[in-house]
């Protein structure tokens, strides 16, 4: 509302709003249903996580990741035709084949890293740095933000940091320090030519693009609607990674692309995301709309119970996680990706590993 008509971007439509306050409504009525169980059975959902050490396996498969990744990064400069600090070499890097799987392992060993980081256990930050490098070299804003935001999410649940307007404000100041890095650092570290470097303008462009990146989602649904939806599609994009897996099973090369083919300028460059309930919108009939933000936030909120009642820090971290993903709503929807089914399932591995260790241990 700030900018809108302002800048260069373009104005408003406000009726967009409606989608949202519907959605949420509906996204509500499995909690309030839910939370009837959590009072009729409180015993059985303590709300606690348990405090457990910190597993030593997690941190020594994280070194070697890390230094797994430092490998591919060298054989990456070496081989890419594309430039360090695009998005191009990021693809390159980590964008398909083993190295997406590993890069998925990353984010579990990453919140569950952040739990668990102390003053006694300072040097897991070493660690968290260590994973973070990974994300930031891949050079999608979005995993490293939700990295931050679910481990945020993780030690607010455990009472170890407390929601308040400073955390928020550091928040933004780590967003907008991550778009300089983004778009000044690496590229300019990239650079052979010396021709750029850092000036006034190029100040003003990460300025520029920090503000359109915000809002991106809902300036892009905004004007999608003006336009009256061009990227109307099929419902099966919103369950694309199931589509896809059945595809490679029965051996159809023909998998879906999650990923919007119309981009729309909304001022300052082009945008294709409509934020959560936008993205759904333009890929649902209003009786799929309904059913299936239904459907969606009672699992959501089944994975919440599920969290509560099991005490583990590992689906604890399934539940950041998926929090995560919810708190980038006002960029994108994100649950249509195989991640969303890849990192539950790497985390629940990770979390068998270490109880047979400490199993054979005892």
């Amino acid at each position: 509302m700030a900018i809108s008509g302002k800048f260069h971007f373009v104005e408003f439509y406000y009726p967009s709003i409606f989608i949202w306050n519907i959605g949420l409504f509906l996204f509500a009525i499995p909690s309030y249903i839910l939370s009837l169980v959590t009072k009729k059975y409180p015993i059985y959902f303590s709300q606690k996580i348990k405090d457990e050490r910190y597993p030593i396996f997690l941190g020594v498969l994280s070194i070697l990741i890390s230094l797994l990744f430092i490998v591919r990064f060298y054989m990456t400069i070496k081989s890419s035709i594309y430039m360090f600090g695009t998005d191009d070499f990021a693809e390159d890097f980590a964008g398909h084949g083993i190295w997406a799987h590993l890069r998925d392992m990353v984010m579990p060993l990453l919140i569950i890293a952040i739990y668990f980081v102390s003053k006694k256990n300072w040097w897991l930050w070493g660690i968290i740095l260590a994973l973070l490098t990974i994300q930031v070299l891949y050079m999608v804003k979005g995993a490293i933000i939700i990295s931050a935001v679910s481990g945020i999410c993780i030690r607010l649940y455990a009472h170890k940091m407390r929601l308040s307007i400073s955390l928020v404000l550091k928040s933004l100041l780590g967003a907008f320090a991550l778009f300089l890095i983004v778009y000044m650092v690496l590229p300019l570290m990239g650079r052979e030519d010396g021709q750029e470097h850092a000036n006034l303008q190029l100040v003003e462009f990460v300025i520029e693009h920090f503000l359109h990146y915000f809002t991106s989602g809902t300036l892009g649904l905004s004007y999608d609607l003006q336009l009256n939806c061009p990227d109307r599609g099929d419902f099966e994009i919103l369950l694309s990674q199931f589509v896809n897996i059945y595809k490679y099973i029965v051996g159809d090369k023909a998998l879906l692309s999650p990923v919007n083919p119309i981009y729309l300028n909304t001022g300052i460059t082009l945008t294709n995301v409509r934020t959560f309930f936008g993205t759904m919108y333009i890929y649902c009939n209003s009786f799929q709309f309904v059913c299936y933000t239904l459907i969606f936030s009672f699992i959501m909120y089944s994975v919440k119970l599920i969290a509560h009642h099991s005490e583990s820090v590992f689906v604890y971290a399934i539940l950041c996680y998926y929090c995560g993903l919810l708190a980038m709503g006002w960029f994108e929807f994100y649950f249509f990706h195989l991640a969303t089914l890849e990192v539950p399932i790497i985390t629940m591995i990770l979390f068998l590993i270490t109880k047979i260790r400490i199993k054979n241990k005892t």
